[in-house]
């Protein structure tokens, strides 16, 4: 087994199809935490090259997983271009593929899936278990590898490990979910706002620079306020850093 140490960053866009979150309006930041740690871990398998992935998901549901099945390639074949808007984020707690380190590698699986499933952790179940296969599946983004087993059980207790790693995260994950999807609520008028509240500018000063009344300001400040479910300034900041910064924001402002 091959393991590379997981750096968490955030990044894109799923695709339809793709389980989501749960999604938290209406809901305080207490209820949406206490119903992201109730959420079991998200596991997207995909299979390359026709590989029965069946053994793989009845592995990751014997360990308590929601287990989602992909076409093998679609998701990842088109260009990076969804991970510039990430207010449209689908979340996967784990990635796991299966098939040959050279599918991988042709199809650019896990590098395609890194931009945009960035939070989530990717695991590769090798048809080809190797030193070298292994090896190859590390540097193109995966976190584990471990050889395909069509014994599911066998395979559960060699990806155990992964899955308690994304599950001792799931709250995190959920939380920073939470808040994207916020994020993504925003018009483009709340977003200038919110923009130039980040950027340190008083009521007044934001008036000046987008050139709106007093009134529309606060309007539109409290209006931020109760989308992101925030109760005073330092919480908005934290929540809007917990996305992703003004990069989150890019997406509304377009």
């Amino acid at each position: 087994m091959y393991e590379q140490e997981f750096s968490s960053h955030q990044t894109s866009e799923g695709e339809k199809g793709f389980p989501h979150l749960p999604h938290a309006s209406g809901m305080d930041q207490t209820q949406a935490d206490q119903s992201a740690n109730e959420s079991k871990v998200v596991v997207l398998v995909c299979a390359c090259a026709g590989v029965d992935s069946a053994p793989v998901e009845q592995a990751c549901s014997s360990l308590g997983c929601e287990v989602h099945r992909l076409a093998a390639q679609d998701p990842w074949r088109s260009s990076g271009a969804r991970a510039n808007d990430p207010s449209k984020l689908c979340y996967a707690d784990v990635t796991v593929f299966v098939g040959s380190s050279t599918d991988m590698m042709t199809n650019e699986q896990i590098r395609r899936a890194r931009l945009d499933l960035g939070d989530s952790l990717f695991l590769a179940v090798l048809t080809d278990a190797t030193f070298a296969a292994g090896s190859t599946a590390i540097k193109l983004g995966a976190h584990g590898v471990v050889a395909y087993e069509t014994n599911d059980s066998q395979l559960a207790s060699e990806i155990g490990w992964l899955i308690e790693r994304a599950r001792s995260s799931v709250s995190d994950r959920r939380a920073t979910a939470t808040h994207v999807e916020r994020l993504g609520t925003l018009t483009r008028a709340e977003a200038e706002v919110l923009l130039a509240m980040l950027n340190g500018s008083a009521n007044k000063e934001i008036a000046q620079l987008l050139s709106i009344g007093l009134r529309t300001v606060e309007l539109r400040r409290s209006k931020i306020m109760r989308k992101m479910g925030a109760g005073n300034l330092a919480q908005l900041i934290k929540f809007v850093c917990l996305a992703g910064g003004e990069k989150a924001l890019m997406p509304s402002l377009e």
